[in-house]
């Protein structure tokens, strides 16, 4: 497994070469539903992820992330069978553990520097997480963030397993 995830970064390193610094991922908001806090230990959500490779934004769908408290303060976010190009030839299940979450009366906060991902219990820190900010409510689950260098947004609403 750890050489399919190693695999993918190949190919983003491939594409990467220029010198060219990618924009900053668009912030995102949650639609407007009943913004509540999360009840539960851990919710599920299925949406939609955005990488931007080489200047063009690639899309994948059907996306299922997991949101799990680790602590009062502290959480995993779960991102399962996602392919982050169309070049990449493999599904992966990635955790970014440490992403730290206040409460608000309406939702979570999210918010993460120098997370680095793990895939099968793996550190990858060459693709360490940085500028993680979102917003994690019972109905949605929406964030942005950097993987190395890869802007990366994700927006999902809630879904029961």
């Amino acid at each position: 497994m750890k050489k399919i995830f190693s695999l993918f970064f190949v190919l983003l390193m491939l594409g990467a070469c220029s010198k060219q610094t990618e924009p900053r991922p668009n912030s995102v908001e949650p639609e407007a539903k009943s913004m509540e806090p999360i009840a539960e230990q851990s919710a599920t959500y299925k949406g939609s992820i955005f990488v931007t490779f080489n200047g063009q934004e690639y899309e994948t769908k059907d996306i299922k992330v997991k949101f799990n408290k680790d602590s009062e303060t502290s959480s995993t976010l779960s991102i399962y069978k996602v392919k982050f190009v169309p070049q990449m030839p493999v599904t992966i299940d990635l955790d970014l553990p440490g992403v730290s979450y206040v409460t608000t009366d309406a939702s979570y906060t999210l918010s993460g520097n120098n997370i680095v991902p793990t895939m099968g219990g793996n550190p990858f820190d060459k693709y360490t997480a940085t500028d993680l900010e979102g917003t994690a409510s019972k109905d949605a689950l929406s964030f942005s963030l950097y993987f190395g260098t890869y802007p990366t947004r994700y927006e999902g609403q809630r879904i029961t397993e």
